[in-house]
This record gives C-alpha cells, sequence and structure tokens, in this order.
C-alpha cells in the first residue's frame, strides 16, 4: 500500500494523465476507483505538509535585525538588573574586595540612560552628548568617583531573565576596562537597568559605580619649617610656603609623596605618606635628622 508515513517517491506509472482521469475512472472497477482516491489522499497530504514545515528561528533575517521575544520567554528587565548587580557582588567578594550597595540616584542614572540607548540604538557612554559623571549629578548624585559600563545583547530567540543578566557580567568580566570598573575597590555604591530596544529587540544594560562626595578624602599639610616644603599628589608637584598649611580632598585614597632635606651634608629623603580621611600631617625641624612629619588625626 501506499499509506505511510512519509513519501518520498511515487512510481510515474502510478500518476494518470490529467487527459484520461476522467476517461479511466468510468471505465475502473470499484475497487481501482478506491486505489485511485487513496493515492490522491496520500498525494494531498504530502503537499500540506511541505507548505507547515517551519523555519528556523535562530537564523538571522536578510536586514540583520533582530527579531523580538515572545512574551512567554522575555527577560524581566528589572529582575536582569538585580542579578547582574548580585553576580558583580559575588565576584568583588572573590577577588578580596567589598560589595558595592545599590544607590537611588545612580539607579536612576542608569535608568534614563537605558532607555535612552534602547530608544536610539547606540551604544556609546555620551550618546546622549553628556558623560556619567553629569547623568549621576542630574538625578542627584553627589559623588567624587563615577564609573559606567555599558553593553548590549540581541538574538531572535530571545534570552532568559537569568541567561541575559549572565551574558551581560560574562561579557564585562572579560573586558580588560569594564573588569576594572567592576574591581573598582574604591567605589561604594551602584545602579543598574536594563532595557529593551522597540526597533532592534536588543537589550541595553547601564551599570553605574560611585564614591558618593561624603567619603572623600580630606587631608591637611602643615609645613612648620623656614623652608619652602615641596610634595606630590597623583603627579601634580605642589610647593608649600614656610609656616602655612594646605588642606586636599581627592575622590580616591592618595599617595603623598614628601622631599624632605636631611642633616646636614646627608642628600634630601622622600617620604610615602598615605592619607586617610581627617588626617594631619605636621612638617617639623628635627636638627638630628633635618626633618621630621608628625600625623595628626581627625585634624581637618
Amino acid at each position: 500500500m501506499f499509506l505511510t508515513n512519509r513519501i518520498r517517491w511515487v512510481p510515474s506509472s502510478l500518476i494518470p494523465r490529467p487527459s484520461s482521469l476522467w476517461y479511466k475512472s468510468k471505465r475502473m472497477s470499484p475497487r481501482d476507483r478506491i486505489q485511485w482516491v487513496l493515492l490522491l489522499a496520500v498525494l494531498v497530504s504530502a503537499v500540506v505538509a511541505v507548505q507547515t514545515v517551519g523555519h528556523d528561528t535562530d537564523q538571522p533575517g536578510a536586514s540583520g535585525s533582530q527579531a523580538a521575544a515572545s512574551p512567554a520567554s522575555a527577560p524581566n528587565p528589572s529582575k536582569v538588573a538585580t542579578r547582574i548587580i548580585d553576580q558583580t557582588n559575588a565576584f568583588r567578594q572573590q577577588e578580596g574586595l567589598q560589595t558595592v550597595a545599590l544607590d537611588e540616584h545612580l539607579g536612576q542614572a542608569a535608568h534614563y540612560f537605558a532607555q535612552y540607548l534602547a530608544q536610539t540604538d547606540t551604544l556609546t557612554h555620551t550618546a546622549d552628548g553628556n558623560p556619567p559623571s553629569y547623568r549621576a549629578k542630574k538625578y542627584g548624585y553627589a559623588h567624587c568617583v563615577i564609573a559606567e559600563n555599558i553593553a548590549y545583547r540581541g538574538r531572535p530567540r530571545g534570552y532568559s531573565t537569568s541567561e541575559l543578566a549572565d551574558r551581560f557580567v560574562a561579557g564585562w568580566k572579560n573586558s580588560p576596562g569594564h573588569r576594572k570598573n567592576m574591581l573598582d575597590q574604591d567605589v561604594l555604591e551602584t545602579g543598574v537597568a536594563v532595557a529593551r530596544s522597540p526597533t532592534s529587540g536588543r537589550y541595553y544594560a547601564v551599570q553605574m559605580f560611585g564614591r558618593p562626595r561624603s567619603e572623600r578624602i580630606v587631608f591637611k599639610i602643615t609645613n612648620q619649617t623656614a623652608s619652602v616644603l615641596t610634595y606630590s599628589i597623583g603627579g601634580k608637584t605642589y610647593a608649600l610656603s614656610p609656616h602655612h598649611s594646605r588642606t586636599h580632598a581627592r575622590g580616591r585614597p592618595p599617595a603623598v609623596e614628601l622631599k624632605l632635606a636631611s642633616a646636614a651634608g646627608a642628600p634630601a629623603t622622600t617620604k610615602i605618606l598615605r592619607p586617610a580621611n581627617g588626617m594631619g600631617y605636621v612638617v617639623q625641624r628635627d636638627p638630628a635628622v633635618g626633618y621630621s612629619v608628625k600625623t595628626k588625626s581627625k585634624s581637618v
């Protein structure tokens, strides 16, 4: 019999010519007519099967655009953001760093920029004409350190919530610049947002890191000698007149390099200071060694 699950080949001798079909059908025996009906039914079913074969949804379209994920499989942007924060903190702990806390203002700045990137399908840190520091300040975050990671992901079959978050985090961890931001030991807070482009279907993520202005390192240097004191911070050199003081504020814990004259006949020495917030340093004349540095806590 010809009734099979799949028709691969039909003998040509069994297919009647269209012009003779009606003539032969009138002269066929009842048994022959039943066989012809069954054969035609099988041929029709084969044609229908070809018309309903689906296409591979993982293949890109001709335009290269990303098709949208179905609503059932679409990730939840807020849950993606939460998972990004959790994984980032786990990564920081793994590297011996403290975790970063979620900040409302950084979150608002990240949300605005993620929406902007998604609406415009662009990916630069100044896509809206402003740097990350401007956006942080605009949304009420008074900062002394700001860092930002951005990225997009998209594919026709979409992502689950966990998969999308994992891909964002993995991409940043494997990029030296983004990894540096994730492991910045001086940042204390973060804000993350994810948005979907209505045009391309891509998902855009913005991860902001910050250190609030209230956590600046403020310290004072006082020169109680009769000579000009020379020192440098972050490659910039300062000269401090005798019996004067100067207060510095830095977003990151600085290294202060003091140039101190030694006792008569000895070469000058260099002393490295690593001030904490509120520290003070007093440089005094010491006949025995030339100059000495006295440390005062909470002097600012």
